[in-house]
């Protein structure tokens, strides 16, 4: 398949690097909850990566998390060791991503000099899906790929937390 759905300067930097990685179209956004679109691209839930942009200190901080997670404000807060922590505003960051439709940005602040701080529970998984700039493309990748090239810290930043989710869905699946 030809990867020019995905935003040229991510298509650039992984042909670069000799990143093995798919290109994926799909009918809608990868949604805030994991939804169709992953179903479809017969992916789970907590393999897609969703881009939450925020503002530390007047910094502006990528944090990846599964769409299936809420973010954990106060973990976020204590992690960046921040006094002041919010979402950042569409205004704040659409110039930032070039390339990219806002929404649909890629986990990859480092392209664009932005700090990537992402969850424990999708380093726990062989791949890593996203967006990749367009709404209607994504990107599949090992994740050990997606680490090289762009390595965030990770850490616990949901509300959950991975245990805790990992732990739910096995009491579920025993009854």
């Amino acid at each position: 398949m030809e990867n020019t759905i995905v935003a040229d300067k991510l298509n650039r930097i992984l042909k670069e690097n000799g990143t093995r990685y798919e290109g994926l179209l799909h009918a809608e956004a990868l949604t805030a909850q994991g939804g169709e679109a992953a179903e479809g691209e017969h992916v789970f839930g907590k393999e897609v990566a969703k881009v939450v942009m925020l503002k530390s200190d007047g910094r502006n901080v990528l944090v990846v998390i599964p769409v299936t997670e809420t973010l954990d404000e106060g973990k976020v807060k204590k992690i960046l060791a921040s006094s002041e922590l919010r979402l950042a505003t569409r205004h704040e960051f659409q110039d930032l991503f070039y390339g990219c439709e806002i929404g649909a940005m890629p986990p990859s602040g480092h392209l664009y000099g932005i700090p990537i701080y992402m969850d424990r529970a999708l380093a726990d998984n062989a791949e890593i899906v996203f967006n990749a700039g367009p709404h209607r493309s994504a990107v599949r990748m090992p994740f050990p790929e997606y680490q090289r090239l762009a390595k965030p810290r990770i850490c616990e930043l949901t509300k959950t937390g991975w245990k805790a989710a990992w732990q739910d869905a096995r009491k579920t699946r025993k009854n």
